[in-house]
């Protein structure tokens, strides 16, 4: 789910999967100049446009949100031009809150697992006494149903991409 939120009227934190942050960003970056990725230097040492993507793809990589700014008067036509670019490929977006639920059960799923993992796998876990095993096994369930929990609330997420005007 790929969330844009506006920041001001000239700038906007997208953040979400690698692949749909990077379409938004090719999608907007081709709104404000349709001609960038011909233009002579791209790809050459100093050409702005190549440092820019760089430094965004950097960013994608490492999961860490992009800020887009523009001082410019198509600023918001970019940001609605990718908006529904992204919209035409099937892209869903949502509200910050709803990736920080999304971000919040991948984090527990993985520790859930690493600690069914632990319960059925671990001679440690033989070796503890019973009541230690009794509670782990609780803490385990537990996690798995808060888990269910936040997957049915992700389910009910509205598509709908918040207005940004």
């Amino acid at each position: 789910m790929l969330t844009v939120e506006k920041k001001d009227h000239r700038s906007v934190v997208v953040s979400g999967p690698e692949s749909e942050v990077m379409t938004f960003y090719f999608g907007w970056q081709s709104k404000l100049w349709p001609d960038w990725i011909d233009h002579k230097r791209l790809g050459k040492e100093g050409d702005f446009a190549t440092n820019q993507h760089k430094f965004v793809l950097e960013q994608v990589l490492h999961g860490n949100p992009i800020r887009l700014c523009s001082a410019g008067p198509q600023f918001q036509d970019a940001v609605d031009y990718a908006t529904e670019r992204c919209r035409l490929l099937g892209i869903k977006f949502g509200l910050p809150h709803q990736q920080r639920v999304i971000d919040e059960k991948l984090e527990l799923d993985a520790k859930a697992k690493k600690l069914s993992d632990f319960i059925g796998n671990s001679e440690t876990f033989a070796g503890l006494d019973h009541s230690e095993q009794d509670r782990l096994r609780e803490q385990c369930e537990v996690m798995w149903r808060y888990s269910k929990i936040l997957g049915q609330r992700i389910e009910a997420f509205d598509s709908v991409v918040p207005s940004l005007t």
